[in-house]
């Protein structure tokens, strides 16, 4: 079973902390080189090592192409609880957000309000990583409004921060 504990667009740094962190538990393979595969360590103790890792992440600038800045995405996963996004459609809805702009954060590209609210209602954990961006760009959509934005400039934003792949 897979369980993600960070989405992130610092692969490479995440990736050579927690491999260097491991170096010693590394299972060697049949080319001589280090492989993910990890021998002499609880596998419990491993996932909390590497979650302690993640936590260390931050969301530090980057630079994009174009060499102009931007803040990099760091989602940690634990922070989305299905009773979370319910509070946030709940709250969204009651603002006026329309399927059409649900629709914009979705994966499925359609999406009403009520869908999403009796899907997330019954579910326990969020653990596809297309559900943890729809629930990222909630949670942003969610925050702007708050703040005095509007749904269609949060929900630009929140596609733009946290692509969904086709």
């Amino acid at each position: 079973m897979f369980d993600p504990i960070l989405i992130t667009d610092q692969t490479g740094s995440v990736e050579s902390r927690v491999k260097a962190h491991f170096r010693g538990h590394r299972m060697i393979g049949p080319s001589g080189r280090h492989h993910e595969w990890l021998a002499g360590i609880d596998p419990d103790e491993a996932y909390a090592q590497a979650l302690s890792i993640c936590l260390t992440i931050d969301a530090s600038a980057t630079h994009d192409a174009n060499g102009e800045t931007e803040a990099s995405t760091v989602l940690r996963t634990e922070e989305f609880e299905p009773q979370s996004i319910v509070n946030a459609l709940t709250y969204l809805d009651r603002r006026g957000i329309t399927s059409t702009e649900l629709s914009e954060l979705h994966h499925f590209r359609r999406q009403t309000v009520q869908q999403s609210v009796r899907y997330f209602s019954k579910t326990r954990k969020i653990s596809s990583r297309t559900n943890q961006l729809y629930a990222a760009r909630l949670g942003l959509v969610e925050s702007e409004v708050r703040q005095g934005g509007t749904i269609s400039g949060a929900i630009a934003v929140a596609v733009k921060r946290f692509p969904i792949e086709d």
